[in-house]
């Protein structure tokens, strides 16, 4: 009979690591840029973690927000987000009632955003 394989033992947090040099990565201002990003997303995760949103979903119901009736174009552009993207990202937000989507009235082409109140509670 075949023993199963030996699973590797995951370093924990209360694992002693030992010290590494950093040489002159410390001294570049990218790199402490990068980490000073990574501290800021691991605090706005743990202050939204309990909403059910993404940091990214937060943002774009945020801009919905103080920006009703902006069209998925403009929402995109500021966003930094390519369009498919954001289509994918508002698909979830309306799945979960939380937005609402309507066709320009001039342009059939053009979607306007609105929050939900739903979404206002997620901010909340």
């Amino acid at each position: 009979m075949r023993r199963p394989p030996k699973r590797k033992r995951r370093l924990s947090n209360t694992d002693k690591v030992r010290a590494i040099s950093f040489g002159p990565l410390l001294d570049y201002l990218g790199y402490q840029i990068r980490q000073a990003q990574a501290a800021v997303f691991r605090d706005l995760m743990a202050s939204i973690s309990d909403l059910g949103v993404t940091p990214g979903e937060y943002g774009l119901l945020t801009l919905l927000d103080e920006n009703p009736g902006i069209s998925q174009i403009d929402l995109a552009a500021v966003y930094k987000l390519d369009k498919s993207t954001l289509s994918l990202a508002v698909a979830r937000l309306l799945k979960r009632g939380l937005v609402q989507r309507t066709r320009g009235h001039d342009d059939k082409r053009y979607y306007a955003l609105w929050l939900l109140a739903p979404g206002r509670t997620v901010l909340r």
